[in-house]
């Protein structure tokens, strides 16, 4: 259902109230492709987080939306209080507006209010990002594995989502990222279309990954753990049965999981909400950029992507 071209497609941005079904319609209307992308972003959409999500609506219909969740990054010695924004949409018929501008502004004021110092959103540095002070920050390692079917492995299995209590210390040995729980791993892992993969010997898990997240991240590994022969090892272990290369992504801070033609980019859209605490405006001054290297190591994993 969309928006009459006569309709003001106006209104102030409020909390969701129970609408989560006019929500759900709105963001298939707005992303292209199969619908139930809400099931791809439980961090956001689980009515657990209901108090941090932003709409507009007219006449029953929910015109814009925009959500943020809590996250603490782990920046080496350092933990920063952050806020993931996500699911930014407006309806077809009422783009161009400044509606996804309403609710964003008030995803980023009450997460300021909540004490996040940093807030990140995933997607293009567009003039919607850019007003409201984002850019682009962060140093990320992009490498091409091709397939070798001679680097196959007995020792990889496909995991399963009860795998995540057993996987949980490999990804805390990483010295950057978002804190995460049993609960909260289990939750990601659930999303459609996420597949991972673990590398096992008679002691336990050594080394996990993950490839694809719902639409996105297909035939990227956007998530790896473990000592880095064992991470290597699975890596190639897993490109081995592909036709097409795999793409693995990682922090630039950290040494690569696998040998292969690199490239670095930004990992995010970031902006400082609290100067005062982290010691500068600019989150490239901070966290680096493509072309200056951090000086507080950051990284965002896939599944804690937004």
């Amino acid at each position: 259902m969309g928006v009459e071209d006569g309709r003001s497609c106006g209104g102030g941005a409020r909390k969701i109230r129970g609408d989560f079904a006019a929500r759900d319609r709105l963001l298939d209307r707005a992303f292209e492709g199969p619908a139930g992308i809400a099931r791809e972003f439980p961090q956001l959409t689980d009515p657990d987080n209901a108090d941090r999500v932003w709409i507009i609506e007219e006449a029953g219909a929910t015109l814009a939306h925009a959500a943020w969740t809590p996250a603490l990054l782990r920046c080496a010695d350092r933990r920063i209080a952050a806020a993931g924004i996500g699911l930014v949409a407006t309806d077809p018929a009422c783009r161009g507006r400044g509606l996804a501008a309403r609710v964003v502004s008030r995803c980023i004021e009450q997460a300021a209010e909540e004490g996040a110092e940093v807030a990140f959103l995933f997607g293009e540095a567009r003039a919607l990002y850019t007003r409201l002070g984002f850019v682009r920050a962060g140093r990320e390692r992009v490498v091409r594995l091709d397939p070798d079917p001679d680097a196959a492995d007995k020792r990889v299995r496909v995991g399963r989502v009860d795998d995540a209590a057993r996987l949980l210390p490999l990804l805390d040995a990483h010295p950057v990222g978002v804190e995460r729980d049993v609960a909260r791993f289990t939750r990601v892992l659930r999303i459609p279309d996420t597949h991972l993969y673990t590398l096992e010997d008679a002691t336990g898990p050594r080394a996990y990954c993950v490839e694809g997240k719902g639409r996105d991240l297909r035939g990227v590994v956007h998530e790896w753990g473990g000592d880095p022969a064992s991470v290597s090892a699975l890596l190639r272990g897993v490109a081995a049965g592909l036709t097409a290369p795999l793409w693995v992504l990682g922090p630039e801070g950290l040494p690569a999981a696998v040998d292969g033609e690199q490239a670095l980019g930004a990992v995010a859209l970031l902006r400082i909400l609290r100067p005062d605490r982290l010691g500068a405006s600019d989150p490239r001054e901070l966290f680096g950029d493509e072309r200056r290297p951090a000086r507080i190591p950051f990284y965002v994993w896939g599944l804690d992507s937004v």
